[in-house]
């Protein structure tokens, strides 16, 4: 490292410089002061001083194009510091080329593994970030993830009625079982593109791409229906408070999370296990 060290006080930013200036000096520095060493003790016209010229010439065409064939045969190594930069801006693999059992094709499988294993890494760290990990849906960060700033579409948000008496007469434990019940009721009654999150202690949150208010109703009420039928906590029924929120055309989601979140309020107002819809209009 030490001599790559002092060649980068010259050359600091090419490494194609560095190989071409030890070409030059290995190849030539000899024969540079042997030349220059002639012509100072014997003069310009010394005999045989046109040959040496013409072989000092050829070496340097042959220095120049010996550089431009090490070019080539470094590529494999600019490759592998353009995808490393890349990989580590986008997070996207583009795998080098394999099969090379020398030490620059080596380096490329150990390169491609390294980025597949950090890839990998990566992923589940997010998705651990990401998931809630009692029921395993989308926590608030995922949900904020997936459903853009700004979107058009439906949002329901739900909350569990009566949690605080769930966990106060029968204990967190008996909360725990009613939040995993209830999240397998949601995944199973709603589409596989649909968006479902955990975004509270009892709080669920779903994202559809469904402007339509009838069918985004529907949907509501069939989920309510689901929990009603499928969740029980020592054989009474556990019930949704639900807020229905639809922009029918690009709205913050913050805005449109805020209505339906109000509309929530609004159910339970009203006496709880029912879907209220939010009027964007009045919310904005």
């Amino acid at each position: 490292m030490r001599f790559y060290h002092l060649l980068s006080q010259v050359f600091p930013r090419s490494f194609t410089a560095k190989v071409a200036f030890l070409i030059f000096a290995g190849m030539h520095v000899p024969a540079v002061a042997l030349f220059t060493f002639l012509e100072a003790t014997q003069g310009p016209m010394w005999e045989g001083a046109t040959v040496v010229r013409m072989v000092f010439l050829t070496e340097i065409i042959a220095m120049c194009l010996t550089a431009a064939a090490i070019t080539g045969v470094l590529a494999p190594v600019y490759r592998v510091n353009r995808t490393v930069s890349e990989y580590t801006s986008t997070r996207s693999v583009d795998l080098l080329p394999s099969g090379y059992k020398d030490e620059v094709g080596r380096l490329m499988t150990n390169v491609n593994a390294l980025m597949l294993d950090v890839g990998e890494e990566l992923d589940a760290a997010t998705r651990a970030a990401e998931t809630d990990p009692l029921t395993g849906l989308l926590n608030r960060r995922g949900f904020e993830r997936q459903v853009p700033p700004e979107f058009v579409g439906a949002l329901l948000y739900m909350d569990i009625d009566h949690f605080k008496l769930i966990n106060d007469e029968w204990g967190h434990g008996a909360g725990d079982d009613v939040l995993v019940a209830v999240s397998d009721a949601l995944s199973a009654a709603l589409r596989s593109r649909d968006v479902l999150a955990r975004v509270g202690g009892e709080e669920f949150a779903v994202f559809m791409d469904e402007t339509v208010e009838a069918r985004a109703l529907d949907v509501a009420e069939r989920i309510r229906d689901r929990v009603r039928t499928d969740v029980r906590v020592h054989g009474r029924p556990v019930t949704l408070s639900i807020g229905l929120a639809i922009a029918e055309m690009p709205r913050p989601r913050a805005e449109v999370i805020s209505a339906a979140d109000a509309a929530v309020y609004d159910a339970k107002a009203a006496g709880r296990d029912r879907v209220v819809v939010a009027r964007m209009a009045q919310a904005a």
